[in-house]
């Protein structure tokens, strides 16, 4: 099978795995042309164009020139089928092998997978957030055996250097530190599970932090429409 060279330092996937598959998809309702332009992405905005097109290069689906290669013709054709799973996994297998090196993705934790993907692929901030969270999301879809402490915390608090961010209270000194907002009680009446979803910290500047639960397995357009929905409220309450 033929392959599209690899350059060093590709951009990692971070679009939402969705979009990608949701294109495969069309590709095996359609055709699979010779190479992959911006008239196929119509309805995409400009940022979602990049990122497919970001992400058909990465997995040395397309060229520079969006070329389509033999590993795209393999993975559409296994879209839908029993081979789905066994393609879409040596597509990642090979794409994120040279970055992941000898990680034992089986028994690894989430921070290490992190400081991987953020070291060998070149991410950084919400990038890779949103990079991780593909690649947790493509590998559960390629049903590869994976670490459960993949899944232990969420992504929204991965900062800059790959680790969850600390929170600390302001104007305080460190051994009179707030709680971790992780461990932060539900409010009144709600229950919350550890083990589903996430305790998302808020600061506001001279405010006691606000607490947001998130599930832990959110995708990115859940996580869309939960912004667009705070920006969505603001808007309507106008200024205070």
């Amino acid at each position: 099978m033929g392959t599209v060279a690899k350059e060093a330092k590709l951009p990692l996937p971070y679009g939402p795995f969705e979009g990608f598959k949701s294109f495969v998809i069309r590709l095996k309702k359609t055709v699979v042309p010779k190479a992959i332009d911006s008239s196929m992405m119509g309805n995409m905005s400009g940022t979602s164009r990049a990122q497919l097109r970001a992400t058909l290069r990465f997995f040395q689906l397309t060229d520079d020139d969006g070329v389509v290669s033999p590993i795209m013709h393999s993975l559409v054709s296994a879209v839908g089928t029993e081979a789905w799973q066994t393609v879409l996994g040596d597509v990642i297998d090979n794409a994120y092998s040279d970055i992941l090196r000898d990680l034992d993705i089986t028994s690894a934790t989430l921070g290490q997978l992190i400081d991987r993907l953020r070291t060998g692929g070149g991410a950084g901030g919400s990038v890779l957030r949103k990079a991780t969270r593909f690649y947790l999301t493509a590998i559960k879809e390629a049903g590869i055996p994976a670490s459960p402490l993949f899944h232990e915390r969420g992504l929204s608090t991965v900062a800059e250097g790959g680790r969850a961010a600390k929170s600390k209270s302001p104007g305080k000194p460190n051994g009179n530190a707030a709680p971790t907002p992780a461990h932060a009680p539900p409010p009144p009446g709600r229950s919350h599970d550890p083990a589903k979803e996430e305790a998302v910290p808020v600061k506001l500047p001279g405010r006691e932090p606000l607490v947001i639960y998130l599930p832990l397995d959110m995708s990115d357009a859940e996580w869309n429409y939960v912004d667009a929905q705070i920006r969505g409220y603001l808007s309507l309450r106008g200024p205070k």
